[in-house]
């Protein structure tokens, strides 16, 4: 009989798209990489969906998606790293997908695609609303574990819903995780996904990479025409780019105006031109006598005047500020080298060159009327009016077609944009991808448009997109998604323009919004408590595990023939909605089961982190880590189980304990945890030993600024870690006292600081159900600043709310006071003394430490909670 296989026995890993190796290989070859970026960016993106459609629904695609992202970027094909945000951008704007289209595709990377009102209990998104810019879900800074899992998951749910208008970011402070934290995700999609899937901000802000769009932009290539292009001032936005696809400059409504003034002298001159040939041939050849060389005067005058003095000789009013300007088109824009002041000829030479003009031949044809035949041997002019009529009208008719030619070239956009930039003096303006809100604003002013840019290795710019006025103006450029510890202490953004609309907290929430918000806060132990339990409705509502009809048939069949309990009722409830789901007539939604068992795992880890391994686990908790743990078995095995129940129990403190502690004596729950922890305690040891500086300062990475004058570390550690804390000690003390200098020196309100060093169980101690090692006792250290009243001040503060609190008058607190033989020690001492008077206070001269510490010593997990234990009695 086979064994029963376990939780821990679960193996997750990095997966690759099948045809992975030989795209990335083509990809690297030298016809491709000399593609034009756009091209190859465009190739790049289109690959990455195709890989994605093709594969059949139900799936979980994201990690095939980081890999390939990873790989494109090693394999420097682009012009730069290749991340998730590029290609959803590209999704949104270039794929030519509907709306609903791109969200099949989202829900196929994210493993769940469901209706979007189905959202509507994590988002405000009913009504088919589509908030402004991009969506940001952040944990706060620095990340624990209940954080990092829920803002990932709550991610996930907000790039399938689409709740932003432009981009979906998942905002981690400070980059990739401890090892500890990033663990379960770097097994399930590799350390990649902090760098493809992940952006590293402590401030959240908007940049022109979120809210530039594409709707109402036109590119146009150099021979447009600008008369044909759409000019709404309001509606599109135009700009120039080459053959391959690169950014030029800007056509705006604007510049229409100021460029026909700079033609409009060339177009005189032309008129002018065309006026004088009629009058000046017409009055010739009416006459009835006149001489062969009378003609050739004429003839000359036609093609060797200067330009500007066609205008002259017809005295059309031109002002000496447009002869300048007309001098400047000639020789900046179309390359006459003498201007308004060359030939005319040289003026058509040059036009035939360039524009389909035909001014060479009309100039041969005119030249027919110097021919000796129409004269006499006395070159007395002789001829068929007819005929040298005719020869007149086709000259006439080849410098009219010439000169409309002439003009639809000067009307090409390369022309306009020449004489934007070097007679109006107009340059480009651009804004980076990175560009800020703020340098965005400043350099739009006056235009209704702006246009965003990525350059290439080659210096090339890229157009990505348009930024519109009216957009940039509004209040509200982009909105916020808050996991854990959701107020703007704990997680900073720039709330002038960014609006926080869904907040999933289990602790004091502070947060504001002009506009429906959906907030879940409840008195758990971890977030994710709440966020799994959307996950129960929804997952029901659209998956079946993996449950194929016949399965669910014979489950059904099965159970109805048992006795009934409380159990089977639950089990035949479970499998009728996956019945359900199977009758569905409409069965393009899908929640694929590994997504669904990910997703319970993340959540179980961050829980059992949160819970210091359930020891702070109140009733609603277990009922949601039971349900978990039985969702997760039933995903293991195939079928509908209940490995784990809570039938007949009173909901009492006793019965809670012997619950929790009956949970973690199961076998099968203890090779989930057993892992976790034998990890954690391999890692706190290799942090506590490290010698290195900013090593053993990750040792503090738990720290938070609270009441803006405290600032609060903690580090957990096991019981089995004492013996290494106990070796490098003085060197971690060091380190701490360095790093609340450093803090105070960034910051000068902050003079009071705490670290805890709380010890929690380790796998092998819950397990057996072993109590707390007493050989050594936990830690509680305090400093400030000496020469400042206000930081002792707050420090007796301090002293007095946590001595006056019922749970702290329980617990037998050693003071302790270690630091140099100073004047400093003996403030800090004094100080002390007067608030526990009724207490000695061990003092040990430590002389290679920089300022004295104040230490409570207490038994190991009788105070291990930041939150409970030290932020209410806090000083203000």
């Amino acid at each position: 009989m086979s064994k029963t296989p376990l939780i821990g026995d679960i193996q997750i890993s990095p997966k690759t798209f099948p045809r992975q190796a030989d795209i990335i290989k083509k990809f690297e070859s030298k016809d491709f990489t000399e593609l034009p970026s756009p091209e190859r960016n465009e190739i790049v993106n289109k690959t990455l969906l195709d890989l994605i459609a093709e594969t059949p629904a139900p799936c979980y695609l994201l990690s095939e998606t980081i890999n390939y992202l990873t790989a494109i970027t090693k394999s420097n094909c682009l012009d730069g790293p290749f991340n998730l945000t590029a290609f959803e951008r590209w999704l949104n704007q270039h794929s030519d997908l509907s709306y609903e289209d791109n969200r099949f595709i989202r829900g196929k990377i994210i493993g769940k695609y469901v209706p979007r009102d189905d959202y509507n209990p994590i988002f405000p998104i009913g009504q088919n609303k589509v908030h402004p810019g991009s969506h940001t879900v952040t944990a706060h800074t620095p990340p624990d574990l209940d954080s990092l899992t829920g803002s990932f998951l709550g991610w996930l749910d907000a790039f399938g819903c689409r709740v932003g208008k432009t981009l979906t970011v998942w905002n981690v402070p400070k980059g990739e995780p401890g090892p500890i934290i990033s663990k379960k995700f770097t097994e399930f999609y590799s350390r990649d996904l902090f760098y493809r899937i992940a952006k590293q901000k402590t401030l959240i802000s908007h940049v022109a990479m979120d809210i530039v769009q594409q709707d109402r932009l036109i590119r146009a290539k150099s021979d447009a025409d600008i008369k044909e292009l759409k000019h709404d001032r309001s509606k599109y936005h135009i700009i120039h780019v080459d053959q391959e696809g690169y950014y030029l400059g800007d056509w705006r409504s604007t510049d229409v105006d100021a460029v026909s003034k700079v033609q409009r002298g060339l177009n005189m001159c032309m008129h002018s031109y065309e006026k004088f040939m009629v009058l000046s041939l017409t009055e010739l050849f009416s006459k009835s006598h006149f001489k062969h060389e009378a003609c050739m005067q004429k003839l000359e005058k036609l093609f060797s005047e200067k330009l500007y003095d066609y205008i002259h000789i017809l005295n059309f009013p031109f002002s000496d500020s447009q002869e300048e300007t007309l001098d400047l088109y000639l020789t900046k824009v179309l390359g006459l080298k003498q201007g308004s002041k060359s030939p005319i000829s040289d003026f058509f030479e040059l036009m035939d060159n360039f524009a389909n003009t035909d001014f060479g031949k009309y100039r041969e044809t005119l030249n027919q009327l110097g021919n000796k035949d129409f004269y006499d041997n006395d070159l007395n002019a002789d001829f068929e009016i007819d005929e040298i009529f005719g020869i007149i009208h086709k000259a006439q008719t080849l410098l009219i077609h010439s000169t409309m030619n002439l003009r639809d070239y000067l009307d090409r956009l390369d022309i306009a944009m020449t004489v934007k930039k070097e007679i109006l003096g107009l340059r480009p303006t651009w804004a980076g991808t990175k560009a800020e809100i703020h340098e965005i604003r400043s350099k739009i002013k006056d235009y209704q448009h702006l246009t965003v840019v990525f350059p290439d290795r080659k210096g090339h710019l890229i157009p990505v997109g348009v930024i519109h006025r009216d957009e940039v103006e509004k209040p509200v450029q982009g909105t916020v998604t808050f996991r854990d510890f959701c107020n703007y202490d704990e997680i900073k953004l720039h709330a002038d323009y960014l609006e926080v609309i869904s907040a999933i907290d289990h602790h004091k929430t502070s947060v504001s919004s002009k506009s429906a918000m959906v907030l879940s806060v409840a008195d758990v132990q971890s977030s994710n408590i709440l966020t799994a339990q959307k996950y129960f409705e929804m997952n029901d509502r659209y998956g079946t595990r993996g449950q194929t009809e016949e399965s669910i048939s014979k489950q059904l069949k099965k159970l109805k023939e048992e006795d009934i309990s409380q159990q089977n009722l639950r089990l035949m409830e479970k499998l009728l909605h996956k019945q359900q789901v199977q009758l569905r007539k409409n069965k393009k939604y899908f929640i694929d089961p590994d997504r669904e068992l990910q997703e319970y795992l993340l959540c179980l880890n961050a829980i059992i982190d949160d819970t210091d391994l359930l020891n702070k686990c109140g009733w609603w908790d277990m009922e949601v880590i039971i349900e978990i743990l039985n969702r997760i078995k039933s995903l293991q095995l195939g079928h509908e189980v209940e490995a784990y129940q809570l039938d007949d129990i009173t909901k009492d403190r006793r019965h809670l304990k012997k619950c929790i502690r009956d949970l973690l004596c199961s076998e099968d729950f203890y090779s989930f945890y057993r892992e976790i922890y034998e990890h954690r305690e391999e890692v706190v040891s290799a942090l506590i030993l490290a010698t290195d500086d900013d090593e053993a300062t990750q040792i503090f990475v738990d720290r938070k600024i609270q009441n803006h004058s405290c600032s609060i570390s903690q580090f957990k550690l096991f019981p089995r870690n004492w013996d290494d804390l106990k070796t490098n000690r003085e060197n971690i003390l060091l380190n701490w006292l360095d790093l609340s200098r450093k803090v105070r020196e960034k910051n000068s309100e902050v003079d009071f600081f705490l670290h805890m060093m709380s010890t929690v169980p380790g796998a092998t101690e819950a397990y057996h159900g072993k109590t707390d090692d007493n050989s050594f006792k936990d830690e509680i250290w305090i400093t400030g600043i000496t020469e400042s009243d206000e930081s002792m001040s707050r420090l007796r503060q301090f002293l007095r709310s946590l001595k006056k609190s019922p749970k702290h008058k329980e617990i037998n607190l050693e003071f302790h006071l270690e630091g140099p033989k100073t004047k400093s020690t003996d403030i800090l001492r004094k100080s002390v003394e007067t608030i526990i008077f009724e207490q000695d206070i061990v003092v040990t001269t430590k002389d290679y430490l920089e300022s004295p510490i104040l230490i409570f010593r207490f038994k190991q997990g009788s105070l291990n909670s930041r939150k409970a234990d030290i932020t209410p009695f806090l000083p203000k």
